[in-house]
């Protein structure tokens, strides 16, 4: 397997496990209501009976906190079981097992794709970018969340590199990005606009990680008090990648 390609069958194992028992979901309410808040800001809410559709939906956990809003809502992972425990949970947001790379949705069909802290799962993100390009319907929005490699809790505890890092609750895929990996995949294609900033104030409930549990707390005051601070848009814990079709 080249170095570039994503292990799928490590990925679909990983969250298998999860999918098994219960909802994968380690983000607070406050957590997702701020990155639901950025992805709305891009989207036109006047517009009725939207397409929407979250490539790498895991459990189903992002997709369903949209339930109030008039979208006509998809879902598709690679993981059956997490797959199998969002349709039972969800039952109004159509799901499908699937390779979010290879999608076999017709070409623009959705308003709106969603990767939800799926991007840092792939070691080159131009597959996965051309793919959701490809299912967007002109003048549709491609938005993404992922945690930013240049945030320095995020390089301490996610990045391979750290000698803190912890392996414990991600795949052997995942790394944070940077917002210039993520813009120089962008500038491949033909968006006719795009942007990719950082946002702090994204707090988490649980992590895997002892340690890190345990300073868990911590994290999320500074990530509460940096939510109100300039230089949280410099080195925030998340980059959102905003791009229209």
């Amino acid at each position: 397997m080249n170095s570039n390609e994503q292990n799928k069958k490590a990925e679909a194992a990983f969250f298998d496990n999860y999918g098994l028992n219960a909802e994968y979901d380690v983000l607070s309410e406050q957590a997702y209501s701020r990155i639901i808040g950025e992805f709305v800001k891009h989207i036109d809410l006047s517009v009725p009976n939207q397409k929407v559709i979250d490539l790498g939906c895991g459990t189903g956990a992002f997709i369903s906190r949209f339930s109030q809003l008039p979208f006509i809502r998809y879902g598709m992972d690679i993981s059956p079981n997490c797959i199998h425990f969002a349709r039972n949970t969800y039952k109004d947001v159509v799901f499908d097992i699937g390779d979010i790379e290879k999608t076999k949705y017709p070409d623009e069909t959705f308003d709106a794709v969603f990767l939800s802290g799926v991007l840092h799962h792939f070691p080159d993100l131009k597959n996965v970018v051309k793919e959701s390009f490809r299912i967007l319907k002109k003048g549709g929005v491609l938005l993404a969340y992922d945690p930013h490699k240049k945030n320095p809790f995020m390089w301490l505890y996610r990045c391979k590199a750290s000698p803190l890092y912890s392996s414990k609750g991600v795949t052997i895929n995942e790394e944070p990005l940077g917002k210039e990996d993520v813009v120089s995949t962008l500038e491949k294609f033909s968006f006719s606009q795009y942007a990719v900033y950082s946002i702090s104030g994204i707090t988490y409930k649980a992590l895997k990680s002892g340690y890190a549990m345990w300073l868990l707390p911590l994290y999320n005051l500074i990530e509460r008090i940096l939510g109100f601070k300039p230089i949280g848009k410099i080195f925030g814990s998340f980059i959102i990648t905003y791009a229209k079709k």
